[in-house]
């Protein structure tokens, strides 16, 4: 598995500002038809407490359509910067983010709302908004959020350009694309996580190009991203990141590199085995496992003699891959079988020419 497959799903933008908003549309708006606990719930969303607000908030979520009435007061508690804890074992968030994890849980109603919202004023407000379309993943929200690419305030672009790879869809690559030359180095990032993502082969010169990134973790993202596109394209760009002075770069290049399964890499890939970070050699080991190439067979015994474990298995196990012999990590037995298939080789050359 390649590094910084990106913990992106639990990551919250946050945008620390003075102040706090409550919803400013009037409790006593709410529709007659609402249901009583919904009622209740939205009453809450109007409390001096932050606390308050925010338990009322998590509660609409989980009250699916009966819930739509508090659609638009979740959406102006969004400009709520309040940080509460409402679990001991969950950090302070803001009690915008609280009704954006609402309106998430309320899906689809929810969307034209958030989009809405990503026109907002407050950037507290298109952040969240941004975010809960990423984890709502309605491709419907796909324009709304190619336009907040532009948007001035970054934590808006980073949660857009996340949400646009969480969609994967087409209509958003080229966007996407382009926001790989973000003035901001986390926008860039998350740009080539989410077109790693998508998937789309025409993302590949942008994401070669990417690979010589002043910042590593957009180098990193970006050999990620051709490995799971799997471009053979991408194959001499790759092997130049096995050189970068970044281990996770040289990592997830290896990755890549194994699971495109171009003989090209080959060369490249035993050479990394003596990579000087074990979790690059013991990747370079799985990837050629992966391409099957016997010509790699006497560098992977070699390593067998590693001084981590790791390696040595990922070796052992590469060996077997390309073989179909199991000869565990004893490289003696592995050299021993070596000479026999040499010696099996000359004999069947002397038999060929002495052939009648």
């Amino acid at each position: 598995m390649a590094l910084g497959t990106r913990p992106f799903a639990w990551l919250v933008i946050s945008i620390t500002l003075v102040g706090c908003a409550e919803p400013t549309i009037p409790k006593d708006k709410v529709s007659p038809e609402t249901p009583p606990d919904v009622r209740l719930q939205i009453e809450r969303l109007h409390f001096s407490n932050a606390r308050e607000r925010g338990e009322a908030a998590y509660p609409l979520g989980k009250m699916d359509d009966r819930a739509i009435p508090a659609i638009p007061f979740l959406i102006r508690l969004l400009d709520d910067t309040a940080l509460i804890q409402l679990r001991d074992y969950r950090p302070k968030v803001s009690v915008g983010h609280e009704a954006a994890v609402a309106l998430v849980n309320l899906r689809k109603p929810a969307v034209r709302p958030l989009c809405t919202a990503l026109n907002h004023k407050r950037p507290c407000v298109r952040c969240e908004a941004a975010w809960a379309l990423g984890e709502i993943r309605d491709p419907l929200a796909a324009e709304a959020l190619i336009g907040a690419l532009k948007d001035e305030h970054l934590g808006v672009r980073r949660n857009a350009v996340r949400a646009l790879g969480n969609m994967k869809v087409l209509q958003a690559v080229q966007p996407v694309i382009r926001a790989l030359n973000d003035e901001n180095w986390s926008v860039r990032e998350n740009a080539a996580h989410a077109l790693g993502k998508i998937k789309d082969a025409t993302a590949v010169k942008g994401l070669t190009a990417a690979l010589k990134d002043k910042k590593a973790v957009v180098r990193e993202q970006a050999a990620w991203a051709l490995g799971e596109i799997k471009d053979i394209r991408a194959t001499e760009s790759l092997i130049a990141a096995l050189g970068d002075s970044n281990q996770n770069v040289r990592y997830n290049a290896a990755w890549a590199l194994g699971v495109i399964r171009h003989p090209r890499g080959v060369a490249a890939l035993m050479h990394a085995l003596k990579d000087e970070h074990w979790s690059v050699r013991a990747c370079a080991a799985r990837a050629l496992g992966n391409i099957r190439d016997p010509r790699a067979v006497q560098s992977l015994i070699d390593v067998l003699k590693d001084t981590n474990f790791d390696v040595r298995r990922a070796a052992a196990s590469a060996l077997k891959e390309i073989t179909g012999e199991s000869h565990d990590q004893d490289p003696e037995k592995w050299h021993r079988w070596r000479e026999q298939r040499k010696e099996h080789s000359r004999s069947s050359a002397d038999t060929i020419r002495n052939w009648p």
